[in-house]
């Protein structure tokens, strides 16, 4: 109940891309049109494309009253301490998703645009945003209205002569029956104004056939302290007398919004339950937003989840310092910035879902994730967030453990990936595609255009010496690359200082720990300088790739017969085959040429792997750094960064390539709900 009586104003929301044919609200910048190219520089956009994007929208007001706030203390609350305060929204992670080791999540994504009113500058106002973010997964209590109780609008005009109190003997907060009614799923017929009454159980003061069960009678109380802190003929008392739960819907399109910014016609359109069901045809102007009976029930409309067993996440953000909201800064995880000018940046931030803050409940693993809540506090004034986008996010490719070579732990692991739509202005390397690869085309668009073009990001923090982190793909019904020449790919690094100081590992076989062959090479890390090109300069664009992805020094090119030769020449030497057999330097260069090797190349072999069945696919960073050998260069501990692009034979059809990302989109404004 305390949680609850903390509760401040949240309001989220998407306006819909045609809201100038519905009303003549002037744009503000909270509700600026934000087209497809101020993220995606790189997307190729055709005349059918609606070059938009329609955000989620969080209105967040510390200093507003919530829903179901019964707070004794309101107005000392939001005037002397809002910071104190919290709100937020709670979704139901959809059905078959919800176990995110199997769907290989990694990631939890969004890019976000944080605007102060009326899109002011927040120069001198930063200790009034000195909140955080905090994002929930697991199981978490729907239960909104504190009383274990299911609190339901479903049938309750069929009940209500057998109302009681939900805490008679102390302060209630809602009116309840003992046993509820058989769920129809639909208003009744006659009586809506009885049932299209929020979660409280009780309607507005004066709703005729509440039979003496309305909010005025069951806040009594309430209302009594409120008239004596705020004084009768109040704007602020009046509000809570005429809606003593703050339950209100109202429609954006409605008489009484018509005369209301943009952005302020929606923040009461949901999560705000009591008459948001109008029967058609009224004076209001108002329309429907669900024509379903409101319940506290997320996953079951009859019985509550009041369990919580959840991981926590908090992300460090100060809308009104901008300064600080730059790719890196602690505790923001913005791995990405589009600089468009003070409240029009928009901001990639990218929270690995194994570094949460703490953990409630029994939670232990990401199998069972049923729940997801975002919920702000400590922030002084408000502001809006506007979600672009809002994912879970995965790779084809999965961590690998238990390798010889392999740390003890996967912690300073990361997977990820970089794409030319979204990331052609990070820093310090933007993303460049590599002269010589293939953008596919997206045929099943009604207008033929280029995909997306991306690659895999492995990084790593504190890598040992001579241990590496590997990612695997497995073939279940094998490649044969018996028919091809070459494997070629791309590279870059980053987040390193020399050549030798990270090595970029494949390996490829029945397995990747006893019948593999391997490859592995030194990666040179690129040197930070300015990339300016614009998006149309192809001269000035493939001159920054050459640049990122040093061509001559990084790029593999395996020679697929080198590996019959590499086992020919092992077997015939007798050498044992558990054993990591080698061929590098000059003997390497014996076998390809000259040409066909880069310095510090190495192809290796264990036990009986076969060309003509692939099982599994794996590539890693190593710490080649050898503690024992005082010519060893590098460092014991490695933190890089590696882009590996388009794994690719002779012939290979660039159409099922392997760097795509799997990304599970949350739909906040379809599934969310007050918390």
């Amino acid at each position: 109940k305390e949680r609850s009586d903390m509760r401040s104003q949240y309001s989220w929301y998407t306006i819909p891309r045609n809201i100038s044919s519905i009303t003549s609200s002037d744009i503000v910048p909270e509700t600026n049109i934000i087209e497809l190219t101020d993220i995606y520089e790189g997307r190729v956009i055709t005349t059918s494309d609606i070059n938009q994007i329609t955000p989620l929208d969080v209105y967040y007001n510390p200093a507003n009253r919530g829903q179901y706030n019964y707070n004794y203390n309101l107005k000392d609350l939001l005037e002397l301490t809002p910071e104190r305060t919290w709100g937020g929204m709670t979704a139901v992670i959809p059905s078959g998703q919800e176990d995110l080791v199997s769907n290989n999540i990694e990631f939890l994504e969004f890019w976000v645009q944080a605007v102060l009113p009326g899109g002011q500058d927040g120069t001198g106002q930063e200790v009034d945003y000195e909140g955080k973010i905090y994002i929930d997964l697991g199981t978490i209590s729907e239960d909104i209205v504190p009383n274990a109780y299911t609190n339901t609008e479903d049938g309750f005009s069929t009940v209500i002569s057998n109302l009681i109190e939900d805490d008679p003997s102390g302060t209630p907060r809602s009116y309840v029956v003992s046993n509820l009614p058989v769920p129809l799923g639909q208003f009744s017929t006659d009586k809506r104004a009885q049932e299209d009454i929020g979660l409280d159980g009780a309607p507005n003061p004066g709703t005729v056939g509440a039979e003496d069960r309305d909010e005025s009678v069951l806040f009594e109380d309430f209302i009594a302290v409120m008239r004596t802190q705020y004084g009768e003929g109040s704007e602020e008392f009046q509000a809570i007398e005429e809606d003593p739960s703050n339950d209100n819907y109202m429609y954006y399109g409605e008489n009484a919004a018509r005369e209301l910014p943009l952005n302020e016609r929606f923040f009461r359109l949901l999560g705000y339950h009591e008459g948001n069901t109008p029967e058609s045809g009224n004076s209001e102007g108002r329309t429907a937003i669900t024509l379903k009976p409101d319940t506290e029930g997320l996953v079951s409309s009859s019985s509550v989840e009041r369990t919580n067993s959840y991981y926590q996440y908090e992300l460090d953000w100060n809308p009104a310092d901008i300064d600080n909201l730059v790719v890196g800064a602690p505790g923001t995880y913005i791995v990405d910035k589009k600089d468009r000018g003070n409240y029009r940046n928009w901001y990639l931030v990218r929270i690995p879902l194994t570094d949460f803050k703490r953990k409630y409940g029994s939670i232990e693993s990401f199998q069972n994730i049923t729940h997801m809540r975002m919920w702000f506090s400590g922030y002084k004034k408000p502001f809006t967030m506007r979600f672009a986008t809002f994912e879970f996010v995965g790779s084809q490719w999965n961590k690998v453990e238990g390798l010889t070579e392999s740390p003890a732990t996967l912690d300073g692991f990361e997977i990820s990936s970089i794409n030319i739509e979204e990331n052609s202005s990070r820093t310090p390397f933007p993303y460049r595609q590599p002269v010589g690869s293939i953008r596919a085309v997206n045929r099943g668009a009604q207008v033929q255009t280029l995909q997306n073009e991306q690659s895999l990001v492995l990084s790593v923090e504190g890598l040992e010496s001579q241990t590496m982190h590997m990612v695997k793909k497995v073939f279940n019904g094998g490649l044969n690359l018996l028919n091809y020449s070459n494997m070629r790919m791309f590279v870059h690094g980053e987040g390193f200082d020399d050549r030798g100081d990270a090595e970029l590992v494949i390996r490829m076989g029945n397995d990747l720990e006893n019948n593999f062959y391997e490859y592995r090479q030194p990666v040179s890390p690129s040197e930070e300088r300015t990339f300016n090109c614009e998006v149309g300069d192809s001269d000035c664009l493939d001159s920054e790739a050459e640049y990122i992805w040093l061509y001559d020094e990084n790029s593999v090119n395996i020679i697929i017969s080198a590996l019959n030769v590499l086992k020919q020449r092992r077997n015939a030497s007798n050498y044992e085959t558990t054993e990591l057999y080698e061929i590098s330097g000059s003997a390497l260069v014996n076998i390809v040429g000259e040409d066909e090797v880069v310095d510090g190349a190495v192809i290796a072999i264990k036990g009986t792997p076969s060309l003509d069945k692939i099982n599994e696919m794996g590539l890693g960073i190593r710490n080649p750094y050898d503690p024992t050998s005082t010519s060893s260069t590098g460092t014991p501990s490695l933190n890089a960064e590696l882009w590996v692009n388009e794994l690719r034979v002779s012939g290979f059809d660039n159409e099922t390539g392997w760097a795509a990302n799997a990304k599970s989109t949350i739909k906040f404004a379809d599934f969310a709900t007050l918390t």
